[in-house]
Protein backbone atom coordinates (compact mmCIF):
# COMPACT_ATOMS: atom_id res chain seq x y z
CA UNK A 1 0.00 0.00 0.00
CA UNK A 2 2.88 2.15 1.30
CA UNK A 3 4.51 1.45 -2.97
CA UNK A 4 1.00 2.65 -4.49
CA UNK A 5 0.93 6.25 -2.35
CA UNK A 6 4.45 6.85 -3.27
CA UNK A 7 4.52 6.13 -6.86
CA UNK A 8 0.82 8.01 -6.83
CA UNK A 9 2.21 10.73 -5.65
CA UNK A 10 5.62 10.74 -7.81
CA UNK A 11 2.69 10.60 -10.57
CA UNK A 12 0.98 13.46 -9.69
CA UNK A 13 3.83 15.54 -8.51
CA UNK A 14 5.78 14.93 -12.63
CA UNK A 15 1.89 15.41 -14.25
CA UNK A 16 1.25 18.49 -12.43
CA UNK A 17 4.82 19.81 -12.35
CA UNK A 18 4.84 23.07 -14.77
CA UNK A 19 7.75 25.67 -16.09
CA UNK A 20 8.05 27.01 -13.04
CA UNK A 21 12.02 26.59 -13.07
CA UNK A 22 12.09 25.31 -16.58
CA UNK A 23 14.80 28.22 -17.50
CA UNK A 24 16.69 28.49 -14.41
CA UNK A 25 19.99 26.98 -16.75
CA UNK A 26 19.16 29.32 -19.81
CA UNK A 27 19.28 32.43 -18.11
CA UNK A 28 23.14 32.96 -18.44
CA UNK A 29 23.61 36.42 -17.20
CA UNK A 30 22.83 35.86 -13.84
CA UNK A 31 26.52 34.95 -12.55
CA UNK A 32 29.82 34.43 -14.26
CA UNK A 33 30.66 31.20 -12.79
CA UNK A 34 27.77 29.81 -14.93
CA UNK A 35 29.23 30.62 -17.82
CA UNK A 36 32.39 29.40 -16.54
CA UNK A 37 31.12 25.91 -15.41
CA UNK A 38 27.61 25.67 -17.67
CA UNK A 39 25.93 24.51 -14.32
CA UNK A 40 25.09 26.01 -10.32
CA UNK A 41 22.55 24.18 -9.68
CA UNK A 42 24.39 22.21 -6.64
CA UNK A 43 27.22 24.34 -5.96
CA UNK A 44 27.73 24.98 -2.52
CA UNK A 45 30.80 27.35 -3.76
CA UNK A 46 30.25 31.04 -3.91
CA UNK A 47 27.82 33.53 -3.07
CA UNK A 48 26.03 33.44 -6.22
CA UNK A 49 24.43 30.57 -5.26
CA UNK A 50 21.98 33.16 -3.59
CA UNK A 51 19.92 32.51 -7.40
CA UNK A 52 21.02 28.94 -8.13
CA UNK A 53 20.89 26.96 -4.55
CA UNK A 54 19.44 29.49 -2.01
CA UNK A 55 19.20 26.27 0.57
CA UNK A 56 22.67 25.71 -0.03
CA UNK A 57 24.59 28.72 1.23
CA UNK A 58 24.27 27.47 4.80
CA UNK A 59 27.01 25.17 3.62
CA UNK A 60 29.55 28.52 2.66
CA UNK A 61 31.55 29.12 5.97
CA UNK A 62 30.34 31.50 8.93
CA UNK A 63 30.68 34.90 8.00
CA UNK A 64 30.55 36.83 5.15
CA UNK A 65 30.79 35.53 1.43
CA UNK A 66 30.97 38.36 -1.51
CA UNK A 67 30.54 37.80 -5.20
CA UNK A 68 31.21 40.39 -7.70
CA UNK A 69 31.10 39.30 -10.98
CA UNK A 70 31.31 40.91 -14.88
CA UNK A 71 29.85 39.57 -18.65
CA UNK A 72 31.73 41.39 -21.82
CA UNK A 73 29.15 39.92 -24.68
CA UNK A 74 31.09 40.56 -28.46
CA UNK A 75 28.81 40.27 -30.86
CA UNK A 76 28.55 40.18 -34.14
CA UNK A 77 25.36 39.51 -35.43
CA UNK A 78 24.42 40.27 -39.16
CA UNK A 79 21.56 39.33 -41.55
CA UNK A 80 20.66 38.99 -45.04
CA UNK A 81 17.76 39.24 -47.86
CA UNK A 82 16.55 40.05 -50.80
CA UNK A 83 13.48 42.18 -51.66
CA UNK A 84 13.92 42.07 -55.37
CA UNK A 85 10.66 41.35 -55.63
CA UNK A 86 9.37 44.42 -54.10
CA UNK A 87 11.86 47.02 -55.87
CA UNK A 88 14.83 46.83 -53.78
CA UNK A 89 17.89 44.49 -54.59
CA UNK A 90 19.46 42.30 -51.70
CA UNK A 91 20.52 43.81 -48.87
CA UNK A 92 22.84 42.94 -45.84
CA UNK A 93 23.18 44.53 -42.35
CA UNK A 94 25.36 43.95 -39.51
CA UNK A 95 26.47 45.61 -36.54
CA UNK A 96 29.46 45.01 -34.52
CA UNK A 97 29.03 45.48 -30.96
CA UNK A 98 30.51 44.93 -27.35
CA UNK A 99 28.45 45.47 -24.23
CA UNK A 100 31.30 46.05 -21.70
CA UNK A 101 29.17 45.93 -18.46
CA UNK A 102 27.03 43.13 -17.38
CA UNK A 103 27.32 43.06 -13.74
CA UNK A 104 26.02 40.67 -11.18
CA UNK A 105 26.92 41.32 -7.24
CA UNK A 106 26.17 38.70 -4.71
CA UNK A 107 26.53 38.79 -0.48
CA UNK A 108 25.66 36.23 2.20
CA UNK A 109 26.09 36.29 6.08
CA UNK A 110 26.26 33.12 7.76
CA UNK A 111 25.97 32.77 11.25
CA UNK A 112 25.90 28.54 12.51
CA UNK A 113 21.95 27.14 10.96
CA UNK A 114 21.22 30.61 9.48
CA UNK A 115 22.37 32.43 6.65
CA UNK A 116 20.66 35.76 5.02
CA UNK A 117 21.39 36.46 1.25
CA UNK A 118 21.02 39.41 -1.12
CA UNK A 119 21.98 40.19 -4.54
CA UNK A 120 21.78 41.96 -7.54
CA UNK A 121 21.84 40.68 -11.35
CA UNK A 122 20.52 41.09 -14.55
CA UNK A 123 18.96 37.91 -15.67
CA UNK A 124 17.85 38.91 -19.43
CA UNK A 125 18.81 41.71 -21.84
CA UNK A 126 21.85 43.99 -21.62
CA UNK A 127 22.71 43.88 -25.30
CA UNK A 128 22.38 46.65 -27.47
CA UNK A 129 20.93 46.42 -31.27
CA UNK A 130 22.52 48.68 -32.91
CA UNK A 131 22.31 48.97 -37.07
CA UNK A 132 23.79 52.27 -37.65
CA UNK A 133 22.50 51.91 -41.71
CA UNK A 134 19.05 50.14 -40.68
CA UNK A 135 17.93 46.64 -40.53
CA UNK A 136 15.64 44.35 -42.21
CA UNK A 137 12.91 46.41 -40.37
CA UNK A 138 13.69 49.75 -41.39
CA UNK A 139 13.46 48.62 -44.90
CA UNK A 140 9.90 46.91 -44.13
CA UNK A 141 8.61 49.62 -42.07
CA UNK A 142 10.12 52.29 -45.43
CA UNK A 143 8.56 49.87 -48.04
CA UNK A 144 4.71 49.95 -46.18
CA UNK A 145 4.96 53.94 -45.21
CA UNK A 146 5.98 54.22 -48.83
CA UNK A 147 3.42 51.86 -50.40
CA UNK A 148 1.11 53.51 -47.76
CA UNK A 149 1.47 56.78 -50.08
CA UNK A 150 2.43 58.62 -46.48
CA UNK A 151 6.04 59.44 -47.99
CA UNK A 152 7.72 59.27 -51.36
CA UNK A 153 10.88 57.55 -49.89
CA UNK A 154 12.87 57.72 -47.31
CA UNK A 155 16.56 57.78 -46.40
CA UNK A 156 18.94 57.63 -43.71
CA UNK A 157 17.39 54.68 -41.42
CA UNK A 158 18.65 53.47 -38.56
CA UNK A 159 17.84 51.36 -35.54
CA UNK A 160 18.99 51.73 -32.02
CA UNK A 161 17.13 49.64 -29.19
CA UNK A 162 18.06 48.50 -25.73
CA UNK A 163 16.08 45.82 -23.06
CA UNK A 164 17.33 45.14 -19.31
CA UNK A 165 15.94 43.56 -17.09
CA UNK A 166 17.71 44.81 -13.20
CA UNK A 167 17.09 42.51 -10.24
CA UNK A 168 17.44 42.44 -6.99
CA UNK A 169 17.07 39.57 -4.54
CA UNK A 170 17.28 39.11 -0.92
CA UNK A 171 16.25 36.39 1.69
CA UNK A 172 17.27 34.15 4.61
CA UNK A 173 18.10 30.22 4.58
CA UNK A 174 17.88 27.83 7.43
CA UNK A 175 19.90 24.15 8.27
CA UNK A 176 17.20 21.75 9.42
CA UNK A 177 19.83 19.15 8.93
CA UNK A 178 23.00 17.84 7.45
CA UNK A 179 21.21 17.32 3.97
CA UNK A 180 17.95 19.38 4.25
CA UNK A 181 17.90 23.16 4.22
CA UNK A 182 15.07 25.19 3.77
CA UNK A 183 15.21 29.14 1.89
CA UNK A 184 12.80 31.76 1.42
CA UNK A 185 13.35 34.79 -0.48
CA UNK A 186 12.06 37.54 -3.04
CA UNK A 187 13.02 38.65 -6.10
CA UNK A 188 12.19 42.12 -7.66
CA UNK A 189 13.02 43.35 -11.17
CA UNK A 190 13.16 46.96 -12.47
Amino acid sequence: MLKKCVCGVIVFLCATAGDLFANIDNLSNMSAEWIRTGNRNAATDAADIVIYNPGGITELPDGFQINIGNQILMRKPRHSYDLTAYGMGPESHEQDGTDWFLPNVYITYNKDNWALFGGYYIPGGGAVADYPDGSIETDMIGMGLVQAMVFDGYTGESLKAESIYNTLTFGGTYKINETVSAAVGLRYIL
